[in-house]
């Protein structure tokens, strides 16, 4: 019985395999073989150290100031920050208020580090040396049940802090520390789209140099775009097994040129669009090898960098982007 159980894990295992495989190499749009988008890989870090290696890290941010990303370690309960350009582990977040269980994270310009812990209705502020600065406390924001952070995202022209509310399916946008707004993604948008009629489930957030918000779902249409006001706009990015579709979104980064650029976690890719919702070419491929992803859950685009953090590799790979 051992053995024919093993069989059946081992037979399970290649099935999976050949499932995410064939995803990746779905039927491509007419247009794809132009490939106007590439990436190549250029280094990993792939922990602190060769005997301290990540635990289901969660999100990461890049502090442009410092050219350094932060990453949240969930398993870990650790923030570990590491030099952007080349991976060098420069420490800890070392903080008097313990961390259980970042799945958030975000920096402003004064060099704030916001943490948003999964089972906490509060959004805690440090500065580098780990001295606590407060916090945003986000639990009367819920209107069903009991917030449940997620990513976070600093929007530095209007100096908003987005928190991603997965209990409730909501933004909650924060400004001087308290909750001022709420963007709730409609049952269908404007042009009556079938697909965005399934009950969202928020995942991520940005916003371009224009003031338009995008809200990553997960399920119905990947992305719902807002103005300003939180007023519904559009959305688009069609489930599918397409190379033009998406499957399981799960973040999304905008790079200079308004692109978006969407983390696929099931289909282990980046499909990325533009501004208007147009399908512009998809990268990576599934595998724990270099230069492969394997179940990837957030990224960063900035200055022709691509930085990927994978959940299932338990690492951060960066690429250049090539045109």
């Amino acid at each position: 019985m051992k053995n024919d159980s093993g069989i059946e894990k081992i037979i399970m295992v290649l099935l999976m395999q050949a499932f995410f495989l064939g995803s990746i190499v779905a039927d491509q749009p007419p247009d794809a073989g132009k490939r106007p988008v590439q990436i190549r890989f250029s280094y990993s870090i792939d922990g602190y150290s060769r005997n301290m290696p990540f635990n289901s890290p969660a999100a990461f941010c890049l502090d442009e100031k410092h050219n350094e990303l932060l990453i949240a370690d969930t398993g870990n309960n650790a923030i570990g920050i590491f030099a952007a350009d080349t991976g060098e582990y420069k420490g800890r977040l070392d903080s008097a208020v313990p961390l259980q269980a970042p799945c958030g994270i975000a920096i402003d310009a004064e060099d704030s580090i916001y943490v948003a812990c999964s089972d906490s209705s509060v959004i805690e502020i440090f500065d580098f040396k780990g001295t606590n600065l407060g916090g945003i406390d986000v639990s009367g924001a819920g209107q069903k049940t009991p917030v449940k952070p997620g990513k976070l995202y600093w929007d530095g022209l209007a100096e908003e802090l987005y928190v991603i509310d997965r209990a409730n399916q909501q933004v909650l946008i924060c400004k001087d520390r308290k909750v001022w707004q709420k963007i709730q993604p409609l049952s269908a948008d404007a042009a009556g789209n079938a697909d965005w009629k399934n009950a969202p489930m928020l995942q991520d957030i940005a916003v371009d140099d224009c003031g338009k918000i995008y809200v990553i779902s997960s399920i119905g249409n990947a992305v719902a775009v807002f103005d300003r006001n939180g007023s519904p706009v559009t959305s688009f990015g069609r489930h599918g097994d397409t190379a033009d579709t998406v499957s399981f979104p799960v973040a999304v980064s905008i790079d200079k040129k308004n692109r978006l650029w969407i983390i696929d976690n099931f289909r282990h890719c980046i499909t990325v669009f533009d501004a208007q919702g147009k399908y512009i070419t998809a990268c990576g491929a599934y595998g724990a090898d270099h230069g492969n992803l394997f179940f990837p859950v957030d990224i960063i685009v900035k200055d022709g960098a691509l930085y990927v953090l994978e959940k299932g590799a338990e690492r951060v790979q960066v690429f250049a982007i090539v045109e």
